[in-house]
């Protein structure tokens, strides 16, 4: 035993001195303070047989002998058995293996003994019977470090019986992280997980659901005129024509289309098509009105309803009013100002589509969004993340910024920052900046996807160390090319790399329970 302990030991000998044990020998006691206190604790352990099993905290070591303070605060000198290793500051199961009335020795519990019986004695002190799959769920609460009382027991049990479906990592997770385990939130999570938790995505997916609507019938073709209308509605969002932002080939294709529908109704839009003059929203509003007031014109428009072109135009028209531009991103206040118009607009367009039949895909593409919405928001109580569904003037970007160093840590006055910038870019491909803030100073690590991307980076890494110089930090950059193995691959998990990275990486020993001895 390397750790010397000599006069905190002697003054405990001394504290005990009027005890009955005899004096020199491993000494058994409850208390430092007062001989009835010892006199209660010691009675309490002469009646502990060989095989009996108690949980203490290590708080020193001499000579073979350990001192421990038990749950309930009081203290016990015992002897280790031979070749037993334990270190000070440790929680540990130990089990008798010698008690003659005035000396014990004891030894620790092998790990995996001692987690069985963590487990089986929190069930007990719950009231749950021991059952392998109560077992199963007091385990995955100690991998968390979670505490193993009865109330988040019986909570996570209660949660898993009635989402008997779920991943139990999942349920103690939410549970941890005191988001509601609700059906949402679990696939939400589970979302996460596996990386199909894009907003970029989603906002992607709403094409077919928008060009479903138009296509259904005239309520449905008039209702995309209202939603665009409504979308366009807020002071950030406005439409490009559609000659800047598809290009000729496009809109001559589009010109095309319509006058093979050889109608008189159409010949204000092809004339503001080939003047190059109407926007993304025009050409959308145009349409839908003539649709809803001209049923005998859904044949006619099923070439251009049906082709490329028109869903590049509802794209455009995504674009430009439910994505980030980097002009949002650069405010303080953007990106919650964003998630915030986000929301209304899932619940305005939900409102819109609720008795409408033809909108049900649509609906459930808000609802979608919606929910991503506010599980991030609930994640956002305890960390920082969010997801940055950027439009850039040529192609989108994808972005996510993680924040290892937790808002508790933030509120205390750490200025040790940790981050991830995980951008997926329509040029640069898959990018992702390891972030390291201490006081003034910034480290940053690139990891691209090519030499070729390396090279472009470093060309231009002048410009954004000059801007940060500017606001007063030191910087200093490093960058390398992903493995082969990782291109296309998450570079970090996202549940053990970021919910659970203040997890302390700690054995089931080192927890005490609420249960006496």
């Amino acid at each position: 035993m390397a750790v010397n302990i000599s006069n905190p030991l002697n003054q405990y000998n001394n504290a005990v001195s009027q005890s009955t044990v005899q004096q020199g020998s491993p000494q058994l006691s409850q208390s430092t303070n007062t001989p009835s206190a010892v006199n209660s604790g010691l009675q309490l352990f002469k009646e502990m047989l060989a095989g009996d099993t108690f949980t203490g905290k290590v708080m020193g070591m001499e000579d073979g002998n350990v001192l421990l303070t038990m749950n309930n605060g009081k203290s016990l000198l015992a002897h280790l058995s031979e070749n037993a290793t334990v270190q000070v500051g440790q929680n540990l199961t130990f089990m008798v293996e010698n008690n003659n009335g005035a000396n014990i020795t004891i030894k620790p519990m092998a790990m995996d003994s001692q987690q069985s019986l963590l487990i089986n004695r929190a069930l007990d002190a719950a009231g749950f019977p021991v059952s392998e799959a109560n077992a199963e769920m007091v385990k995955e609460l100690l991998n968390l470090n979670m505490p193993i009382n009865s109330e988040t027991i019986s909570e996570m049990i209660k949660n898993a019986n009635k989402f008997p479906e779920a991943n139990l990592n999942t349920i103690a997770n939410l549970m941890k992280l005191d988001i509601p385990v609700t059906e949402n939130n679990i696939a939400q999570f589970e979302a996460y997980k596996s990386y199909e938790h894009s907003i970029t995505s989603e906002l992607n997916n709403m094409v077919n659901g928008f060009s479903e609507l138009i296509k259904s019938d005239t309520a449905g073709a008039g209702l995309l005129g209202e939603i665009s209308n409504m979308l366009y509605a807020s002071e950030n969002s406005s439409s490009e024509s559609l000659m800047d932002s598809l290009g000729q080939e496009s809109v001559d294709n589009l010109v095309k289309m319509l006058e093979n529908a050889r109608t008189d109704n159409l010949d204000s839009v092809i004339n503001s098509l080939k003047d190059g003059r109407i926007t993304t929203k025009q050409f959308i509003n145009d349409i839908s009105a003539l649709l809803r007031d001209n049923p005998e014109l859904k044949e006619q428009l099923k070439e251009l309803l049906d082709s490329d072109d028109f869903s590049k135009i509802i794209k455009q028209m995504i674009d430009e009013t439910m994505k980030l531009t980097p002009q949002d991103v650069s405010k303080e206040d953007g990106i919650k100002k964003y998630y915030k118009r986000m929301s209304e607009i899932a619940d305005n367009v939900a409102e819109k589509l609720a008795d409408s039949q033809a909108g049900q895909k649509l609906s459930a593409d808000m609802d979608s969004i919606k929910s991503n919405i506010d599980f991030m928001n609930d994640l956002n109580k305890n960390m920082t993340y969010f997801q940055m569904p950027i439009k850039f003037q040529h192609g989108d970007a994808n972005g996510e910024l993680y924040v290892f160093t937790n808002k508790r840590a933030l509120k205390a006055g750490s200025d040790n920052v940790s981050a991830l910038l995980h951008l997926d870019m329509d040029n640069l491909g898959p990018v992702d900046v390891y972030v390291k803030l201490a006081g003034n100073n910034v480290s940053t690590n690139f990891c691209l996807e090519s030499e070729e991307m390396l090279d472009f980076v470093y060309s231009h890494i002048d410009k954004l160390n000059k801007r940060l110089e500017e606001l007063g930090y030191n910087c200093h950059f490093d960058m390398k090319v992903a493995e082969a193995k990782d291109i296309g691959e998450p570079s970090f998990d996202f549940v053990k790399d970021f919910i659970e990275k203040d997890t302390n990486n700690l054995s089931t020993t080192q927890y005490i329970l609420d249960v006496k001895a």
